[in-house]
């Protein structure tokens, strides 16, 4: 038999087909299909004026955020008794470089996490889910960054902009991708924190404005040691800071993580800082390019 040739115009009309097909899945794909990996970043306007809209009143009514759903299947061998926080004097390095991040959410209600200035005095770090809804992607607004805040309400009042997360973290992978960018109207007169990849220490400190300890008006700094590291995320044995701690940064002289998820009262998980990391920040500080 005879093998046949198709004609020109016949390739032609398969072509079309397989570009039709092609099409009709695209469309058909969720939103989230996208991989993990995808920078995103928001462009929701605040209310006309941050420092006006936060009273300290509106302040003092925020909720701590908290986030209890680590990525690892379990807690595994750790600390038995948690380390006991105490406060942190706001006027010394590094914790001059931190503070307290206040927002809302789409809903309208205010919160708050800890942030901190790092890489550059113009890019402050939280985690993601202080600037967007885990469940939906949808973003949080009027951010207020409170540098070195102190219980009778002194701080540098810095309006922060523009949030940059990866999409993997609503798109199903928590603790891994919990880390955010915002780039900020004012910068920070006492410099910023350098940040550094691969947790490199054993021993380290996290600070951050945890309700659970000072209802959220105190800086306050746990020290604790590295525990398990899998899946892109690590382990903090020993701190115990809860609810409002989120977004605060591990540091042994430099920024290596930060408090994002827990599943017992003495642990804290985190994401493992890798070159995906400084990717997200130098978009961040690129304006989001």
């Amino acid at each position: 038999m005879t093998e046949s040739t198709p004609s020109p115009g016949a390739l032609v009309f398969l072509a079309a087909l397989a570009a039709l097909a092609a099409a009709t899945l695209a469309s058909a794909s969720p939103t989230r299909a996208a991989g993990d990996d995808t920078k995103e970043c928001s462009d929701i306007a605040d209310v006309t004026s941050l420092s006006e809209y936060w009273t300290e009143d509106r302040i003092g009514s925020t909720t701590g955020t908290e986030q209890s759903e680590p990525a690892p299947e379990d807690e595994g061998s750790g600390a038995t008794v948690a380390a006991t926080p105490t406060q942190a004097d706001v006027d010394e390095h590094p914790y001059d470089k931190a503070g307290k991040l206040v927002y809302t959410k789409p809903d309208g209600t205010r919160w708050h996490c800890s942030a901190q200035f790092v890489g550059s005095g113009s890019i402050i770090m939280t985690a993601a889910h202080c600037v967007r809804n885990k469940d939906d992607g949808r973003w949080n607004s009027n951010f207020l960054f409170l540098r070195a805040r102190t219980p009778n309400g002194q701080a540098q009042r810095v309006e922060a902009f523009g949030p940059a997360t990866y999409r993997g973290f609503w798109d199903g992978n928590l603790i891994r991708w919990d880390y955010a960018f915002l780039r900020t109207r004012q910068a920070s007169p006492v410099g910023h924190m350098p940040l550094r990849l691969t947790i490199p220490d054993t021993s380290f400190e996290a600070i951050g404005y945890p309700g659970a300890h000072s209802n959220g008006n105190r800086m306050m700094k746990v020290t604790g040691t590295k525990g398990q590291v899998r899946n892109g995320t690590v382990q903090m044995l020993g701190n115990n800071m809860r609810s409002g701690n989120s977004g605060g940064m591990w540091h042994s002289g430099e920024a290596i993580g930060l408090n994002s998820s827990h599943l017992s009262s003495r642990n804290e998980w985190g994401p493992y800082f890798d070159g995906a990391v400084q990717d997200l920040w130098t978009y961040a500080s690129n304006g989001c390019r």
